[in-house]
């Protein structure tokens, strides 16, 4: 790696063997003494990584094209629907807990039609209460048209949207019940299970002078 040039090396291999040896040879090599992190979610103090503590498009942006490659050999009609479906319920979470939502919350408004609904209803009163100042007008109707979207197409019995949309939800599940996944993936909130080892996790990494969480243009 020059010197002089902010570069970086990623590497992906299918054992795990080859980057522990390459992690372990960086940290002993590290003329420059930059900071060197390993992110393995295996690991206790792998750092976080949540893909929605971003701007808004570039979330949805990275999330919907992972999904896709995921379902590349589905028809388009599919894919169209998966596009909408995750843009909708990125906006939702994100709508209700800003940059704090994660993959959980946007799970949750995918697979569960009950839980779903109380969080679609909950964005509602929140848009209802809100004032020019604190949520332009443009935004407002933008968050109305997600609102209508599922109590209308996505929850409604009178529609097959919800059952269309079974590959995605089954993705989803199995990428949170992946322990490691989950726990680097999503950040508890502060009142949430294992909030009080994050916040642990977080001050010590502080005062290491480390990051804790990778933000979405460093990952």
């Amino acid at each position: 790696i020059n010197k002089e040039t902010p570069l970086g090396i990623t590497v992906f291999e299918p054992n795990g063997d080859l980057t522990a040896r390459i992690y372990a040879d960086i940290k002993e090599q590290n003329e420059c003494n930059k900071t060197v992190l390993w992110f393995n979610p295996t690991l206790e103090d792998c750092v976080y990584f949540n893909p929605l503590d971003n701007r808004m498009d570039d979330a949805i942006l990275s999330i919907t094209e992972t999904f896709l490659r995921i379902n590349a050999d589905s028809p388009q009609f599919f894919k169209d629907m998966i596009i909408v479906l995750l843009r909708n319920a990125i906006k939702a979470a994100k709508c209700l807990y800003g940059d704090e939502a994660t993959l959980l919350d946007v799970k949750t408004i995918i697979c569960d039609k009950e839980k779903g609904l109380e969080l679609i209803n909950e964005m509602s009163q929140m848009i209802n209460m809100s004032t020019e100042d604190t949520l332009p007008i443009v935004i407002v109707k933008e968050y109305k048209d997600v609102i209508k979207w599922f109590e209308f197409d996505y929850y409604s019995d009178n529609t097959k949207t919800f059952e269309n949309m079974a590959g995605v939800q089954k993705q989803l599940t199995k990428l949170m019940d992946c322990d490691d996944l989950r726990r680097v993936l999503c950040p508890p909130r502060q009142g949430q299970s294992g909030y009080d080892e994050f916040k642990k996790f977080k001050e010590k990494c502080i005062e290491a002078g480390v990051p804790y969480q990778l933000k979405f243009d460093e990952a």
